[in-house]
């Protein structure tokens, strides 16, 4: 009887402990998921000494401010990237020509979703 007792209250202990875990989770798995705006390429960043992130990803916030780059070292080669060929392809010239392009999109893990190319930096 006491082992019954003890196998119910631990089902019970271990069903609610999994109803407060999983709405975080759920929240966890979204997290980051959310499009915003990013500039790839040249990021106006003044440096005298490396490691200089001259070039490399960037969050700018609605008002066009930039942020800080994601790396302090430059980044010869764009962030590996998703999205429509077009837009994949203009951000790459423009990486490649040390210009800047203004995306919207998301990264999930290291790769950055580009939902839409908005302009150039």
């Amino acid at each position: 009887m006491r082992e019954e007792v003890m196998r119910a209250s631990f089902t019970i202990a271990a069903s609610v402990l999994g109803a407060l875990l999983a709405p975080a989770h759920a929240d966890e798995a979204n997290a980051g998921t959310e499009d915003q705006l990013w500039g790839v390429g040249t990021t106006a960043w003044l440096c005298y000494q490396p490691p200089c992130g001259w070039r490399g990803v960037f969050p700018v916030d609605a008002e066009g401010t930039r942020g800080r780059p994601l790396s302090i070292h430059d980044q010869p080669e764009p962030p590996m990237m998703r999205g429509m060929p077009a837009d994949l392809a203009r951000i790459r010239e423009a990486y490649a020509d040390h210009g800047c392009v203004l995306v919207e999109g998301h990264f999930d893990f290291d790769i950055l979703k580009v939902r839409r190319v908005v302009g150039d930096c």
